[in-house]
């Protein structure tokens, strides 16, 4: 019987228990789009981790030899130690490409995944391991041969296989905005028969550790080499690896935004549907409680309704999610991202205790709304409810009230008596239009980073990547022939606040610049600033994290290089795709640091063949116009989350209003009887209604807007330590 009963008040009340349903399903499906996509990604990461013996810790250094080796794996809380070198290369064609090249007499950690071909032999001294992206990009197979520059001389061997690593699974070559198969590669081959192997010390020391804190192992690594070292780090330094885990981080975020605000609607829209639906059946419930029927039955018939509406819609959405949403958002990902065996993952725990919860609230603010019913006895609950007590309300009070029209006066008293029905179409409304604000701004933020990037700090038509054999004397000539500006890189730790520098040190990039202007900086509210002489600007998220600000000193050293300098932070500086240091050349070396430039800035028109006649000089030309495009290309993501959250926002409010409007008339049948008795139209009638949805959406819009840019910049700012973005 009281299964009969509930479907046929289902079906009478269908439109909000569909809204209900709606907003149930939206809730598991947004949470399990993204959940199941980074599952899986997680899955796949650590299968990749495992089956290449990723690494606990790196350590870089001038030179490691057998005693250094040794001496680490010697520690008891060390299991695995491996030596390798790592060079920077480039190939002698394909667009002279960027090559990390990493040399090994044994591959025991950060063991290449082979695609295709022969696992990594070392003492292979005929055939290289190349990554496949690159491959694919240039269309290599196994068996082709493949050049490389590298210090001078060039290198030619047969593909031995197609790999992937970890270190890699995000990756782009120094000269690009974002990532292009074309221009980055990273190379395995062996030591032993590589040419002058007797000068190329290895420059890396890898090992692994049962130890749940590698880093707190630094002071026992240091005793056991002298301290000759430069730089210990973990995988979280590793940029390669660290973006992806940030994005994944990132992901996560939405999925419970998402969801969260999809479950807060739900909850209010059932709060006031079945306290309507009971308040209405006032004298039905009073008849079944006459007739026997407990009042324990009773309360779980009014919740089954929210229990199973729920139920189908968090199922639904549940099912749906991984197979559509999670599989195309993976795809999309994958054009950026590599690994192996990475898919969307079905069986999720944390889903079902989603859904489990989601559930369990529904059918509770369910209980919550007819308890107080539930609690009449049968015979008064058979007789009509008593009107309530007239009294004036919170707007009544105000000074001109009497003056106010007779629409005004009945949507505040209505307002004023249905406080619930409102919030819920305030909140509603609040979360769609913060949802829009936030799709909105992101694409005004991804014009402005796109203006401020190309208008105000590349402010050159030509970077030229410099050949690593080029002297500083004909480097300095070919940027006095061309009006340049010659510009350095390096990696290097930096500290602050401390003498001890291995307690509160950062892994990050120092920029040396001849302050020309052609490499722009900007203060933290993105205007043109130069950097004070004698000093350092800090980029804002690296100042953030060292705790630092103008004025304060820092403490730096080049990562291959163990003497650290003493600097002051002359300016707080901001990059949308980059971290780190910058100073000026007279200032760098007046540290007694030599200056080695490795690229060129000029606004000439010049070519890679125009540039190289005589000799080598410049193993590339990226032009203002490409790198653009490259940015314009890596956004095209950006603007795949701007459409779901478009779409999501307007879904959101279009049920709002119309779940508030359709249970404001449903409660409001008999007054506006009255008021067609006392003379008012159809239409007037309309106005009334209409009147109240304006404020309603008035009042959420304007609460939910400032919101928007707050939740778009947490969301920009959980994608890592690499981006910078600021919301406009």
């Amino acid at each position: 019987m009281l299964m009969k009963k509930m479907l046929r008040d289902a079906r009478r009340n269908f439109r909000q228990f569909a809204a209900i349903f709606l907003l149930s399903a939206l809730a598991m499906y947004m949470f399990t789009l993204f959940r199941s996509s980074d599952l899986g990604a997680y899955n796949a990461l650590e299968q990749f981790k495992e089956v290449s013996s990723f690494p606990s810790i790196w350590v870089y250094g001038e030179s490691f030899d057998d005693e250094d080796e040794e001496a680490v794996l010697a520690l008891p809380e060390v299991t695995e130690v491996q030596r390798r070198t790592e060079l920077s290369a480039e190939t002698s064609a394909q667009d002279q490409a960027q090559v990390d090249l990493y040399l090994e007499d044994e591959n025991n950690l950060s063991k290449p995944y082979v695609i295709d071909g022969d696992p990594f032999d070392p003492d292979d001294a005929d055939r290289l391991w190349v990554n496949t992206q690159f491959a694919e990009a240039w269309d290599l197979s196994v068996g082709d041969t493949l050049s490389i520059k590298v210090n001078g001389e060039t290198v030619t061997r047969a593909i031995g296989g197609l790999v992937l690593s970890p270190e890699y699974i995000y990756m782009k070559a120094a000269k690009d905005v974002d990532t292009d198969f074309h221009n980055i590669a990273y190379v395995y081959m062996g030591k032993e028969d590589f040419p002058n192997t007797d000068y190329i010390p290895y420059t890396q020391l890898l090992f692994r550790t049962d130890s749940k804190d590698p880093l707190a192992l630094e002071n026992k690594v240091s005793d056991a080499l002298d301290g000759d070292y430069a730089v210990f780090i973990d995988s979280d330094n590793i940029s390669g690896y660290k973006i992806f885990e940030d994005e994944i981080f990132q992901h996560e975020q939405f999925s419970y935004i998402f969801a969260g605000i999809f479950v807060i609607v739900s909850l209010l829209l059932i709060m006031v549907t079945m306290r309507r639906i009971v308040d209405a059946q006032r004298t039905q419930i009073g008849t079944m409680n006459a007739i026997g029927v407990s009042r324990g039955k009773i309360r779980l018939h009014y919740m089954s309704f929210s229990f199973f509406v729920s139920l189908a819609g968090g199922l639904t959405g549940l099912l749906l999610g991984p197979p559509t949403g999670g599989q195309y958002l993976t795809n999309i990902f994958m054009e950026w991202y590599r690994m192996p065996s990475w898919g969307v993952v079905y069986n999720d725990p944390r889903a079902v205790a989603i859904l489990i919860a989601m559930v369990v609230l529904c059918t509770l603010m369910a209980f919550l709304s007819c308890r107080r019913l539930l609690r009449v006895h049968p015979a008064e609950a058979l007789r009509p409810a008593p009107p309530k007590n007239a009294k004036r309300t919170l707007f009544e009070h105000l000074p001109n009230w009497g003056r106010l029209r007779f629409a005004t006066q009945y949507n505040l008293r209505d307002i004023a008596r249905s406080k619930l029905r409102t919030l819920m179409g305030i909140v509603g409304i609040l979360f769609g239009m913060m949802l829009m604000v936030c799709a909105f701004s992101c694409g005004t933020t991804i014009d402005e980073t796109r203006d401020w990037n190309f208008s105000r700090l590349v402010n050159y038509d030509n970077m030229l990547v410099l050949d690593e054999t080029l002297s500083s004397e004909d480097a300095e000539s070919l940027s006095e022939d061309l009006d340049g500006e010659l510009i350095m890189s390096a990696g290097i730790e930096v500290a602050a606040g401390t003498e001890d520098h291995k307690e509160n040190k950062k892994n990050s990039t120092l920029t040396v610049t001849e302050g020309k202007g052609l490499f722009g900086i900007t203060d933290a509210d993105l205007n043109p600033a130069e950097i004070p002489d004698g000093t350092v600007a800090v980029t804002n998220r690296l100042a953030r994290q060292l705790g630092v600000k103008e004025g304060d000193t820092v403490y730096w050293h080049i990562y291959d290089k163990n003497d650290w300098h003493e600097a002051t932070v002359g300016l707080i500086n901001r990059n949308p795709t980059a971290t780190g240091v910058t100073i000026l050349r007279k200032d760098l070396e007046q540290e007694n640091v030599d200056f080695s430039p490795s690229r060129l800035l000029t606004d000439a028109d010049v070519t890679l063949e125009e540039l190289n006649k005589e000799k080598d000089r410049v193993t590339a030309v990226n032009n203002k116009q490409a790198m653009i495009d490259s940015f314009d290309t890596s956004m095209e993501i950006v603007n795949v989350m701007v459409y779901i959250f478009v779409i999501m926002s307007v879904l959101f409010v279009v049920l709002v209003l119309f779940n508030a409007g359709s249970l404001s008339f449903m409660e409001r049948k008999k007054e506006f009887a009255t008021l067609k008795v006392m003379g008012l139209s159809d239409r007037r009638i309309r106005g009334l209604m209409t009147q109240q949805n304006l404020w309603i959406t008035v009042v959420g819009a304007l609460i939910g807007t400032p919101f928007g840019q707050v939740l778009l910049q947490y969301m920009l700012d959980s994608n890592g330590d690499n981006f910078d973005y600021k919301v406009i």
